[in-house]
């Protein structure tokens, strides 16, 4: 019994333990049945039934009401003759016969899974307390056994949970697109959740807002019968889908109603919303075909913390496109600017330089020759300087970008802001007290903006030339006309002064403000 309490394989252990208690008892019939979590048959095993009379019984237990209560009230059972008890509700055809009857509950980690029942003791005898106690023992280790199997079930899942999150997110940090992520995301919440289908559902129109969404689109449906619910439109009024969007809090159904023109009904059903209201991603709906067990509640706090996980790396990976493609964007801006500053240059200079040299030799035209060559050497310092500011590279330390731009991303997540970023100048020669302070600055007038600008946009510049360096911060926001500084502006001051900066906020009420910090490069 002890061996086989702590077997991997939980049907052969049940097998095992059933044929124990027949053979200790010396009945005809013993069976046991476990209850799934969401309540329906998981398992049932029986000895004593040859394979054809078992394959024409089904796995339905016998016994009837006799059973039920049994599982309801948690209590032992023996009966003489099953037959003449009240609560009997027959026996299929071609069951042994049933006569002296005993059961027992089954309990894994205090709560009754199932029972455990021997029937048809050898010589009609009925079966005494003494045969109740050595079931029960028996029970008691299919109960141990249960339990261990559903520990093990449950780090599997939690295992499989972690490993489709991280693949998700390794997929988005990748070259893959947000339509390859959702199909990812699809699969492996089907995967997890022992699934037949499964969909993602987006906004019909990604460019309203979550509350003003009135339909739902099938981005993205695996499984059965998954061409046939691609791109199909759901209406957020009255839908289970709808409700998960809505509110925001995942939901599982024993049935819902089926798509008109697909499927009449749908059998059990879960429903994760991926991510808050703000992000506006949408839902991941997983479903079962009609008369499969239900989910249980793991199974929906799974799928919830999968879908969550799964919405974060979404938005963050659409998040940093964003950025590159407003880099990529600055970046064209400014070389077309700057190619058409510089061609002026050059051009000036060089009609300059014709000029002197039709002229006559002389002191004066030598001098215009110099003049020319040291505007010659301005235009090539600015290109230098151009692209230093233009291009990632040593110029620029990634360990201070990244850092700053991570602070960035940690102070505005959750927020309505739209933000923009720009860094400019030779960030790697701020010695490494100057760049700290810089990095207190800019955590302090970001927060600022955030808590209390209500703002919609907000732009973010940190340059450094060969004298200065600057944070500047601009919103959209609320604005202020009180020019009494609290604390926040004070500690800006207080650090601006330390070193011999300056500090200017300007704005006016509902123009937004505009924040400016200096100081010296030594």
């Amino acid at each position: 019994m002890l061996g086989m309490s702590v077997g991997s394989n939980l049907d052969v252990t049940l097998h095992g333990l059933v044929q124990a208690a027949v053979d200790l008892l010396d009945a005809g019939h013993g069976a046991a049945a476990v209850w799934g979590e969401s309540g329906t048959l998981d398992r049932f095993v029986q000895v004593g039934v040859d394979e054809i009379t078992e394959r024409a019984l089904g796995i339905r237990p016998c016994g009837g009401g006799v059973l039920e209560m049994v599982a309801s009230d948690g209590q032992p059972l023996q009966v003489g003759d099953l037959t003449r008890h009240p609560a009997f509700a027959g026996v299929p055809p071609g069951h042994p016969p049933a006569g002296s009857f005993l059961a027992v509950p089954i309990r894994s980690r205090g709560q009754v899974v199932g029972q455990l029942s021997v029937t048809g003791r050898a010589g009609g005898q009925v079966f005494t307390d003494d045969d109740e106690a050595t079931v029960q023992v028996l029970a008691d280790a299919v109960g141990v056994a249960v339990g261990n199997a559903h520990l093990a079930q449950e780090g599997r899942r939690t295992s499989e949970s972690l490993a489709a999150s991280a693949e998700v997110t390794t997929e988005l940090l990748g070259s893959g697109g947000t339509g390859q992520a959702l199909n990812l995301i699809a699969c492996r919440a089907m995967e997890m959740s022992s699934a037949d289908t499964t969909c993602v559902l987006v906004p019909s129109d990604p460019q309203l807002a979550s509350v003003e969404v009135t339909d739902l689109r099938v981005a993205v449906c695996v499984g059965d019968d998954s061409p046939r619910q691609q791109d199909l439109m759901i209406v957020v009024a009255g839908s289970t889908s709808g409700a998960v969007f809505t509110d925001r809090t995942s939901r599982m159904v024993l049935a819902s109603a089926g798509v008109p023109g697909v499927d009449s009904m749908l059998g059990p059903t879960m429903a994760a919303p991926l991510g808050p209201a703000e992000w506006n991603l949408g839902v991941v709906v997983v479903r079962r075909t009609p008369g499969s067990p239900a989910f249980a509640d793991t199974d929906l706090a799974r799928l919830s913390l999968f879908a969550e996980n799964a919405a974060l790396a979404v938005h963050l990976a659409e998040g940093q496109r964003h950025r590159e493609l407003q880099v990529l964007a600055e970046r064209d801006r400014i070389s077309t600017e700057l190619y058409d500053h510089v061609w002026q240059q050059l051009f000036g200079i060089g009609t300059a330089m014709q000029i002197t040299r039709r002229r006559m030799p002389s002191p004066d035209s030598e001098a215009r020759t110099g003049d020319h060559i040291d505007q010659l050497q301005g235009v090539v310092r600015q290109l230098r300087q151009a692209i230093s500011d233009g291009l990632p590279g040593p110029a620029v330390p990634p360990q201070l970008r990244t850092s700053l731009m991570q602070m960035i991303t940690v102070l505005t997540a959750g927020s309505p802001l739209h933000t923009s970023v720009h860094m400019s100048g030779t960030l790697d020669d701020l010695p490494p007290d100057l760049a700290l302070l810089a990095t207190e600055v800019l955590r302090e007038a970001v927060g600022n903006a955030v808590r209390h600008s209500h703002a919609e946009e907000l732009g973010i510049t940190i340059s450094v030339t060969d004298d200065l360096v600057v944070v500047q911060v601009t919103d959209n926001g609320v604005g202020t006309t009180d020019t009494t500084p609290g604390a926040g502006l004070r500690d800006l001051q207080r650090r601006a002064t330390d070193v011999a900066g300056s500090l200017i906020v300007s704005g006016a009420r509902g123009a937004g403000t505009h924040l400016t910090w200096t100081a010296p490069v030594p």
